[in-house]
């Protein structure tokens, strides 16, 4: 199934100018009272940003009724305006996540709730007795000689039985999981019960059909379901009614009877059958329950089933909490998976999801990607992730997110927002054309990929270690790294692969003439068996039906000593006939690679990961660089770097390769569109092209298979050298704002009700105090959605008073406002002065307002800004409030200080030259002389160091964004044959994290920005401000490039 339908096209044009299908897709967060005129104007820029569509997805805050009348007129409004503008309109399946409970509307119902099994360990069976009275179902009751978490003996109870001398009663009972909050009020869904599900999909997606079906497959093309599991945060183990009756039909035994090897550890002979069986089971359930009928749901009505599991980066958490990715996301027709933070190393998650949508023959693979990045997060990071999830067979970017609005809690829900409250916003569009013209040239219709290495999943092994509290051991650690430890090799070696799941193995793979190994859609010329515990028999047939036909399978570690969880020799028999040992990896690379990536000195280019397709008429290579050194890939996901701490590059590159190909390559650049001409040489039968990659980044090739008149296109950009190089002048450079300058008042004395004024503190403190005093819960991430909240009529609240003070050096010039939201809640004193509650306008988000403060009251001295109102538990929340203007800033400890204006400022930090929050654009005005350069020369600007998001360079007409490595931009056109000394804007493109946060978190750059990094008082709050550098640490420079050789 297509998204749209694209008419066959030349290469080029296909490439220069993609179709929408091929641009991103963010979550376009619903998190207030929607209101359609705002939605039209959202939709608009989205479309100016270079989306192709958006998700229509409920978010915290949410106060639409949801799946209500209302909602569903917002959606056909929404629909029918991207049908207008080209774009598309997919369905988000749940309000908040995980998917399943349709915000509370299904699991109202408590038989339709999470069900989980639990242990409970008594001393006596009158003990357990007694618990009985806790009205939960006990299915079993086992007598346990118990040595830590270990079970030396166990043996069922039945009705009068006794307790011998050192065994405790263990009681199996039913948890059905507890009402929350975050469920408004309801609970997760029983995702091992069809019916539960069935329930899920008439509330939710006959709803949408009913009022959208005519566009289903159109303008809606899929439908996006978030973190399907099946217990994540719960107690025990997965379970639902018909577990045990499901587990003797599959297996002939009383699941019953061997519930402790569930949940203690013993002899592995006592526990491994039994934990492979029920996991095998329970995976098997939630696939059939869940994805395999919403799937086939979808099938039939047209449209595709997207989104990702919950906790798929690990074997450790896939086991835990879903059983195996790849078995649920088989049912869909667009796979996908979840990128957090720029720290997550998690290239496994994306193989998995290419290689299931390969073999069973998906086009789109969807990455919900940027999420818990912070405000800062720069374009250069943006391309870096999307590189390396496109170079693994991704093609489908869902951004993390694009907020409605920034009210109240909701500039806190995992920022940055890519969207208009983001300065940066307007140049977004460049990056989204370049990533649609890498996804267009792969895509080419009747294009392939090519991958020759298929490499055993061994999440199956880690089912035997899979218990309560049992995730954080040894074995289950080496499993966690031995996985992560071949990806490495292989990619590093450049030697591109493919997981096959060993249950999907059994079902669609076999053994065909070449030899080839078929797995659906896609064949192998080599498999790789990584260290396993235990491995299926019949996987070990179809690999010795394999090696009897002539194809390798080579063993990259030890043989599993269990087969179908049993001990048993045969796999260790199969190594035998196979590759191994220490040069496992040649073993691949021998019939498996099909590129070799080289540094001048013959070694791999190990940092570099590959995408290789080929159509008809060529081949297409897409390589970028993570720029990591070989120590700086850990066995683990996390990653010890931010992107712009990756620096590994590499001057000089060669690729080898393309076999059969008789047409010279060229070079594809999606930052321009423009088609060149590489360096390359005949190498054997296809190609040797030589390159360079900088840290971060990315070529793309396309090399013909037929020969024939070379095209006359210009040459690549690292045919050039540099000749000579000029620095632009030194600072201080004349600055201009593109808004106001900021400053945070996010601190201040406080009282209720008219009592006493209270200490200074945080404003998010004195929400929560505030709410403690009226009997309100907390705000955070986990709060009940104000559209299912009770309807209130008399409205609990207080009288809130805040004063917050700020010292003045210097008078603000011009206008001066402050940056409040829901205003006409508060009345605002300046010293005791009233101030009038006049609205002009908004800063950074509609939601914050700007009402004019009196500037030429202020005076070189303290003053007090007074804030105070009934607030009450329909109100938003307490926030922070910004001084806007044409001043200076300085934060002296805690205090904010209003200083002069600054109109320029020098390279480095500009935190300390007067801008510490400012959160927009600042344009620097820069002279440069053009250096002596003659006709074919390039004139090259480089930003050799700056902090920002990304930067624009201007000069005689020429606009060019500089965004990632090597920080470039390309004046030629505006300055090739002048002379002497130009003028030239660089603009940095900035951000909202100094003004919005987290500005008390104890680290700089924190591995992840959620709700809890704003936390005040919490383990991570430091009473302190912390400001992220912002500016230019090093002067621009002109250099003039010219042809080698020429």
């Amino acid at each position: 199934m297509q998204i749209s339908t694209v008419p066959q096209a030349s290469a080029n044009t296909w490439f220069r100018e993609p179709a929408a299908e091929f641009r991103g897709l963010p979550l376009w967060s619903w998190n207030a009272a929607l209101e359609p005129e705002e939605m039209l104007r959202q939709i608009g820029l989205l479309k100016e940003m270079g989306f192709g569509g958006f998700f229509m997805h409920p978010r915290v805050g949410l106060e639409t009724a949801y799946l209500s009348d209302e909602w569903f007129d917002l959606t056909r409004l929404c629909v029918d305006e991207a049908k207008r503008l080209g774009m598309t309109a997919w369905i988000y399946d749940e309000d908040r996540w995980p998917s399943g409970g349709a915000g509370g509307l299904v699991t109202r119902d408590p038989a339709l709730r999470l069900r989980r099994l639990v242990a409970e360990t008594h001393a006596s069976v009158r003990e357990a007795d007694a618990a009985e009275a806790d009205g939960h179902e006990t299915v079993a009751r086992f007598a346990v000689v118990l040595e830590g978490e270990a079970a030396r003996s166990s043996r069922r109870l039945g009705p009068g039985d006794a307790l011998r001398a050192g065994e405790a009663c263990v009681r199996f009972r039913v948890h059905v999981m507890e009402t929350s909050d975050w469920y408004n009020g309801a609970a997760y869904l029983d995702n091992l019960n069809p019916a539960a599900v069935a329930r899920f999909l008439e509330v939710t997606h006959e709803a949408y059909a009913r009022r959208h079906g005519d566009d289903f497959g159109r303008t809606i093309p899929g439908i996006f379901t978030d973190e399907p599991n099946i217990g994540h945060l719960q107690p025990g183990i997965s379970w639902t009614a018909g577990l045990p009756a499901a587990y003797r039909e599959r297996f002939g035994e009383d699941l019953l009877d061997s519930l402790p090897a569930l949940f203690f550890d013993g002899p592995r002979d006592a526990t491994a059958e039994t934990r492979f069986r029920y996991h095998h089971l329970r995976t098997e359930m939630f696939a059939d329950a869940f994805t395999r009928q919403i799937g086939a749901w979808c099938e039939e009505h047209g449209v595709m089933l997207t989104g990702h599991v919950l906790l798929e980066d690990t074997l450790s958490r896939q086991a835990e909490h879903v059983g195996s990715v790849m078995r649920q996301l088989e049912p869909m027709q667009a796979p996908g998976m979840d990128l957090l933070t720029e720290r997550w190393r998690v290239y496994e998650t994306a193989k998995q999801v290419s290689s299931v949508a390969r073999q069973v023959g998906r086009r789109w693979r969807l990455t919900e990607t940027y999420g818990c990045t912070g405000w800062d997060f720069s374009f250069a990071g943006h391309k870096a992730l999307g590189d390396w999830q496109a170079a693994l067979g991704i093609n489908l970017r869902c951004h993390h997110l694009s907020l409605y609005t920034l009210l109240g809690e909701c500039k806190r829900d995992y920022p940055a927002s890519v969207f208009d409250q983001s300065p940066w916003w307007a140049s977004y569009g460049e990056v989204e054309t370049y990533f649609a013209r890498i996804h267009a040239a792969l895509d080419r219709p009747g294009s392939r990929e090519v991958r020759d290495v298929l490499v055993l999943h061994p999440v199956e092994s880690v089912w035997l270690h899979t218990r309560p509290g049992g995730m954080e051991t040894p074995a289950v650690e080496a499993l966690d790294a031995s996985v992560i430890r071949v990806r490495d090799a292989l990619l590093g070696a450049g030697i591109d692969f493919d997981y096959g799941d060993e249950e999907m193995l059994g079902r669609l793979g076999s053994v065909e003439e070449g030899p080839t190994l078929r797995v659906g859609e896609a064949v192998y010329r080599v498999v790789v068996v990584p260290p396993m515990e235990t491995i299926r028999s019949a996987t070990l047939a179809l690999l010795r039906g394999f090696l009897d036909a002539g194809g390798r399978v080579v063993f990259a570690g030890e043989p599993a000593g269990l087969v179908d969880a049993r001990p048993a020799p045969a796999a260790a028999a199969l190594a035998g006939r196979a590759e191994g040992g220490d040069r496992w990896l040649d073993a691949v690379g021998e019939r498996g690679r099909r590129l070799r990536f080289r540094e001048p000195d013959g070694s791999a280019a190990a940092s570099l990961l590959h995408l290789l397709r080929e159509d008809e008429e060529a081949w297409t290579l897409f390589v970028c660089n993570t720029g990591h050194r070989d120590d700086q890939r850990p066995a683990h996901m996390n990653d010890p770097l931010r992107c712009v701490e990756r620096t590994r590059a590499y001057p000089r590159l060669s690729i080898s390769g393309f076999a059969g190909a008789a047409g010279r390559p060229v070079e594809l650049d999606p930052a321009t569109g423009r088609v060149l001409r590489p360096a390359a040489e005949r190498s054997g039968d296809g190609w040797t092209i030589d390159t360079s990659l900088p840290a971060l980044g990315s070529r793309l090739f396309r090399v013909p298979k037929a020969g024939g008149e070379d095209e006359d296109l210009p040459p690549s950009d690292d045919r050039f050298e540099e000749v000579r190089a000029v620095a632009a002048s030194d600072g201080p450079y004349a600055i201009e704002r593109s808004e106001p300058n900021v400053i945070v008042l996010d601190r201040a004395r406080f009282g209720f009700d008219g009592e006493p004024l209270r200490s200074e503190a945080d404003v998010l403190a004195i929400d929560r105090l505030f709410r403690d005093r009226v009997g309100m819960p907390h705000r955070g991430g986990q709060m009940k959605q104000p559209w299912a909240r009770d309807p209130v009529t008399d409205p609990r609240g207080a009288d809130v008073e805040m004063r917050f003070s700020f010292i003045v050096e210097a008078p603000p010039t011009g206008d001066l406002w402050l940056g409040i939201e829901r205003p006409a809640t508060f009345r605002l004193d300046l010293d005791g002065e009233a101030v009038a509650v006049a609205d002009d306008g908004f800063w950074c988000d509609r939601a914050i307002r700007r009402v004019p403060l009196p500037a030429d009251r202020l005076r070189k001295g303290v003053h007090t800004l007074t804030v105070r109102g009934r607030v009450d538990e329909l109100h938003p929340g307490l926030e922070a409030v910004y001084l806007l203007g044409g001043f200076g800033a300085r934060v002296d400890g805690l205090d904010m200080v209003m200083t002069a204006e600054p109109t320029a400022v020098a390279l480095g930090d500009w935190n300390g030259q007067g801008l510490p929050m400012y959160g927009g654009n600042l344009t620097h005005a820069l002279t440069v002389e053009v250096p002596e350069h003659r006709p074919g020369d390039r004139l090259v600007l480089s930003l050799p160091g700056f902090d920002a998001v990304a930067a624009r360079v201007r000069v005689g007409g020429v606009d060019a964004l500089v965004a990632w490595p090597p920080f470039e931009a390309d004046l030629t056109e505006a300055l090739s044959g002048r002379s002497g000394d130009v003028g030239l804007e660089v603009e940095l493109l900035g951000h909202r994290r100094n003004c919005l946060g987290p500005l008390h978190h104890r680290d700089l750059w924190p591995e992840w920005t959620g709700p809890e990094c704003y936390d005040p008082g919490g383990p991570l709050d430091v009473e302190r401000y912390q400001f992220v550098p912002v500016g230019l640490r090093a002067r621009p420079v002109l250099s003039v490039r010219r042809l080698r050789d020429a």
